[in-house]
C-alpha cells in the first residue's frame, strides 16, 4: 500500500482550461489552466517519496478530502486530476488501471485544503 498526502488544494485540469488560437495557424488549442500546472508543479514535492515507482497493475484508492471552510469540493474531479499527476510523475504507469475507490470522504470545515490517498495493489 502506497500512502500519500497532498496538502494543499487539488486544481481540476478538466474544469480549468484556457482557449486560445494560435495566431500563426489560426488553430483553437485548449490546455489546462495555469492554476493547474502550478498544482502539478508542487506535487513534485509532495510525491518526492513515491516518484519513478512505475507502479504497473489495478488498483484501488482510499480518498479522504478535506476542504477549507465551506467551500463544496468536487472528489470525482479531484481524483482525475490526482491520477493525471501520479501517472505524470510515474508514481503509476497508467491511469487506466485504476478500478475504482474502496473508500472516498470529503469533508468541510478545515482551515486548510489536504487529500489523503491510499493506493492499493489489486495483485
Amino acid at each position: 500500500m502506497i500512502e500519500i498526502e497532498i496538502p494543499t488544494r487539488v486544481i481540476s485540469k478538466k474544469n480549468s482550461r484556457r482557449i486560445g488560437r494560435n495566431p500563426y495557424t489560426g488553430r483553437i488549442f485548449n490546455t489546462p489552466s495555469n492554476a493547474y500546472e502550478i498544482f502539478k508543479m508542487d506535487c513534485q514535492e509532495y510525491l518526492a517519496d513515491v516518484r519513478n515507482l512505475d507502479f504497473d497493475g489495478p488498483f484501488l484508492l482510499n480518498v479522504d478530502y478535506e476542504v477549507k471552510g465551506k467551500s463544496q469540493g468536487d472528489l470525482d474531479n479531484a481524483i482525475t486530476s490526482v491520477l493525471d499527476i501520479l501517472q505524470d510523475y510515474h508514481v503509476i504507469t497508467n491511469d487506466k488501471n485504476y478500478k475504482g475507490t474502496d473508500h472516498q470522504r470529503i469533508t468541510n470545515g478545515h482551515k486548510n485544503y489536504r487529500m489523503f490517498i491510499k493506493l492499493i495493489p489489486l495483485d
